[in-house]
Parts: structure tokens; C-alpha cells; sequence
């Protein structure tokens, strides 16, 4: 088996929680955008669920609070800028 460096897992680990938190965030602003654009029925009523939903997205960010923080305001810039071009449909 080869040898790798040191820091390569550590470097992997992070590559992969990076991207998980991007998608984590991503997916839950599609549902937000799906329940304003269909109609549909807003799972975020459920104080419980929101709960969890965070705490899930801290365990995910965990160590790299700075980095998701800027991505959670670049998307909602995005989607603010959006939303002021086209109040009717919300995106991103």
C-alpha cells in the first residue's frame, strides 16, 4: 500500500464536510423556494423539526463556522437579489 501524506485524510475529511454543507444548505432553501412557488404545505410550522434542522446543520458545519456562515449569506443574497428583480417567484 502507498504511502500518503500525513495531512491527506484530514484534507479529504474536510473537501467532503465542505460540500455536504453546501448541499445541506442548498436542499433546504429548494424546499423553501418549492413551498412558496407550488403551494405546497410549509414544513417549518414544526418548531421540532426546525430544531432538529439545526442542529443538523451545526454538527455539518462543525469547525468550519466561518466558511458556512459566508455561503448561508452568499445564497441568501442571491436569492434576496433575486427576489427583488422578481417578486413573484422565489429562487436562486
Amino acid at each position: 500500500m502507498g504511502q500518503c501524506p500525513p495531512n491527506s485524510i484530514h484534507y479529504l475529511l474536510n473537501l467532503w464536510q465542505r460540500m455536504v454543507a453546501s448541499v445541506y444548505i442548498t436542499s433546504r432553501l429548494d424546499v423553501v423556494a418549492q413551498i412558496v412557488n407550488e403551494g405546497l404545505d410549509s414544513p417549518f410550522e414544526d418548531v421540532g423539526m426546525i430544531q432538529q434542522q439545526l442542529e443538523q446543520l451545526s454538527t455539518i458545519a462543525r469547525c468550519e463556522y466561518e466558511k458556512t456562515c459566508a455561503l448561508i449569506v452568499q445564497l441568501f443574497d442571491q436569492t434576496a437579489q433575486t427576489n427583488h428583480a422578481n417578486p413573484l417567484s422565489i429562487g436562486y
